[in-house]
């Protein structure tokens, strides 16, 4: 099975990544991904107070997932800041990344 093409965005925190991701995908005609923003909505709450709640490993963790579905849907996906520190993100990117 062929893997989903997706283009990412990976830069520093207001680097423009969403900004970015948004144009792409109104360029290219496919979805759009914020990983803060769905990690958000999936926690019910923002990154910085996840971040306070369950420390730098605890939110890695669920960016990690996040990314890695996000990735898998394809599309535009503007990742988090520290998203690229996981092996298993950079695997993914090498996946799926057109």
């Amino acid at each position: 099975m062929a893997a989903t093409a997706a283009i990412a965005f990976v830069g520093f925190m207001g680097a423009g990544k969403t900004t970015m991701a948004q144009r792409a995908g109104r360029v290219l005609g496919v979805e759009v991904a914020d990983v803060d923003a769905l990690i958000a909505a999936e926690a019910g709450r923002p990154v910085t107070k996840i971040f306070a709640e369950r420390g730098e490993a605890g939110f890695r963790e669920l960016e990690e997932r996040v990314t890695l579905e996000a990735l898998g849907r394809g599309g535009a996906v503007a990742l988090g800041g520290g998203a690229v520190e996981s092996e298993r993100v950079r695997a993914a990117l090498h996946e799926h990344v057109a």
